[in-house]
């Protein structure tokens, strides 16, 4: 999953591909997210300071100071801080929990989107919805 945010630069996250058993690495929290510079030779830096393993879901506020992220089989959505001229880790700090996926829907969050007004938009793979969230107040609608 990847997106641009607002100063150009591409956040991206990798996929482990056995996250869901019979590989080597099954289970496993070993994927990373990263961001490639806007300006040309901006480089690749990892801006999360811990490992998961699908990542999904990644979208930023209007004003782009919050980035959202979900590693899909957590079925949590988090917020954080996001600044994109900081190096590295330091990029996403203030990490909070916006939105845990019902344990009586089926699936997972998936691709997410944030509207004009700041709400969160998020597809429930596997569960057939999508859920709008207020990130302010975790409410879903």
């Amino acid at each position: 999953d990847g997106r641009s945010d607002r100063s150009g630069n591409f956040v991206v996250g990798m996929y482990n591909a056995f996250h869901k058993g019979g590989g080597p690495s099954s289970g496993e929290n070993n994927a990373g997210l990263y961001r490639i510079g806007a300006s040309p030779g901006g480089g690749l830096e990892e801006i999360l300071s811990y490992r998961f393993r699908v990542s999904n879901g990644i979208s930023f506020s209007p004003d782009g100071r919050t980035m959202y992220f979900c590693d899909t089989p957590t079925r949590k959505v988090f917020a954080f801080s996001y600044d994109p001229q900081a190096q590295g880790t330091n990029a996403l700090t203030n990490r909070r929990l916006v939105y845990s996926m019902p344990s009586h829907l089926p699936g997972g969050p998936d691709g997410a989107q944030v509207d004009a007004a700041g709400k969160l938009w998020i597809a429930l793979s596997g569960a057939g919805m999508v859920v709008q969230v207020d990130p302010e107040t975790s409410m879903t609608d």
